[in-house]
Order: C-alpha cells, then sequence, then structure tokens
C-alpha cells in the first residue's frame, strides 16, 4: 500500500495538476479560472490553519514563540503548488530528456554502455 500512495502522490499528481491547470487555462475564462485557483488556495489556507492550531494547542511546547511562523501561512498554498509543478517538470524532464544520463560521475560513453 505504501508503494501505491507514493507513486501517487510523487509521480502522478504533480503531472495531474499540471495538465488541469494547464486545461483550465485553455478551455475557460481568465475570470472562472481565478475563481476557482482563488477557491482552492482558500481550502488550502484553511486546512494549513487548522493543522498550524492544532499543532500550537496539542504539540507545541513553547505556543507563544511558534506563533511568531502564523505569516508563513498564507505562503504555504503557493509554494506547495509551485513545489508539485516543479516535480512534474522535472518528472517530465527524466521521462522525455532522459537527464538522468547526465552524470558528472561517470564518461558518457560508460552511461551509454548501461541499459538504462
Amino acid at each position: 500500500m505504501l508503494m501505491w500512495t507514493g507513486l501517487l502522490f510523487q509521480i502522478v499528481l504533480p503531472l495531474v495538476i499540471i495538465i488541469y491547470t494547464t486545461y483550465i487555462f485553455v478551455v475557460y475564462p481568465a475570470s472562472f479560472v481565478f475563481g476557482v485557483l482563488l477557491f482552492i488556495y482558500s481550502f488550502y489556507v484553511l486546512i494549513t490553519v487548522l493543522f498550524f492550531l492544532e499543532y500550537i494547542v496539542l504539540v507545541s511546547e513553547r505556543p507563544r514563540e511558534d506563533l511568531r511562523f502564523a505569516w508563513c501561512l498564507p505562503l504555504f498554498p503557493l509554494l506547495a503548488f509551485a513545489s508539485r509543478v516543479w516535480c512534474g517538470v522535472a518528472g517530465l524532464s527524466e521521462m522525455l530528456l532522459k537527464s538522468h544520463l547526465d552524470s558528472s560521475m561517470a564518461p558518457w560513453w560508460v552511461l551509454r554502455k548501461t541499459k538504462f
């Protein structure tokens, strides 16, 4: 089970996010797209705030000091989205350009002789 969730969240999900975001930008008008993205962003901010409050109440040893990081909460969904898009771009680069063969650890003629 753990293998499938890792496969889903590390490989499939970034590609789905890239495809879906590109699709809605192409098919729908800009006002609708930004409304949907704003709704998704606000949902992620709400979930992040709830998790942060849960952490402050249940886990934190120094709640007052940890509350200083509350200003980071609105940035978290944006950085998570950027990270997933970058993971998708890196995965596509690996699949299409075979960039794993570009290595400074071995010469190109050694890497060419491998099965991969």
